[in-house]
């Protein structure tokens, strides 16, 4: 199994048992994916989604999850621009979990 392939399973794991908390890490994960890949709007709205788990949860991403984060949200604020970027990150933290979810696990289809 490939990492991404795993990150996938955990994702749908997530989804079925519903522990939110790992989804803030799963998302955080996703984000960086994307952006890595180019996808910079749905790498916003995924840097969101992980905004809107943490507020929702109190909590406040790891360390690690802030290691894919902050690269992550540079990269795609450089790539969109400012209006741009906030217009998506607000959509995302308008997305459910599953919607997230379901962002998450769409690749290279220019979503």
């Amino acid at each position: 199994m490939t990492k991404l392939a795993a990150h996938e399973d955990c994702l749908r794991l997530i989804e079925t048992t519903g522990l939110r908390r790992f989804l803030i890490g799963a998302l955080a994960a996703a984000a960086a994916i994307a952006a890595a890949e180019e996808r910079f709007a749905p790498a916003a709205r995924l840097l969101g989604a992980v905004e809107r788990v943490a507020d929702d949860l109190g909590a406040r991403p790891t360390l690690t999850e802030s290691g894919d984060l902050g690269p992550a949200t540079a990269e795609t604020r450089d790539a969109l621009g400012d209006e741009a970027f906030a217009a998506a990150v607000a959509e995302g933290r308008r997305l459910s979990d599953e919607e997230a979810i379901r962002v998450a696990l769409t690749r290279a289809t220019g979503a």
